[in-house]
């Protein structure tokens, strides 16, 4: 959800409020050795960390046409509203699975985000955008393996 307000001919201030999922996923294959036989081994391990993200862009016009290129940037901080862990392994054609509620992440989450679009006739827009995140998403920052949320968006947007 967003809001544009006019400041100027060229300049807006957008307000909005997302919904967002980001994560990773690790996987991984290997042998493991148990009293002199060899396993074939597959492991995969998903985090999902889904936030509430608030930003305040300022957009800037480039032309007065009726497609409009513009650029966008500006702060925004998210909360971590649901995160969760999932592993597979399969072990020499048997596979588990299990998951469990991740307890290793930040709740905040703070970044800035630039980009650039195309307004068609106001009511359809087309964005491209990069989110930079200045704090890890793990709790555990005395790791080597600190790890940040990347994001790179193409946004197609409707506006009432």
């Amino acid at each position: 959800f967003m809001v544009d307000y006019k400041l100027a001919k060229f300049i807006s201030i957008q307000p909005e409020a997302s919904y967002s999922q980001k994560g990773a996923k690790f996987s991984g294959t290997g042998t493991l050795e148990f009293e002199g036989d060899f396993y074939p081994l597959e492991a995969d391990m998903v985090w999902q960390l889904d936030y509430v993200d608030l930003m305040l862009l300022i957009k800037i016009s480039l032309t007065k046409s009726n497609i409009k290129p513009y650029i966008i940037g500006g702060p925004g901080v998210g909360y971590l509203v649901y995160s969760k862990l999932n592993v597979k392994v399969t072990l020499d054609d048997e596979t588990d699975t299990e998951s469990s509620d991740a307890d290793m992440f930040n709740k905040w989450d703070y970044h800035v985000n630039a980009g650039c679009g195309f307004d068609f006739s106001g009511s359809v827009r087309l964005e491209f955008r990069y989110y930079h995140f200045f704090k890890s998403a793990t709790k555990e920052t005395e790791s080597e393996y600190n790890l940040f949320n990347n994001v790179k968006s193409i946004n197609l947007v409707f506006c009432f």
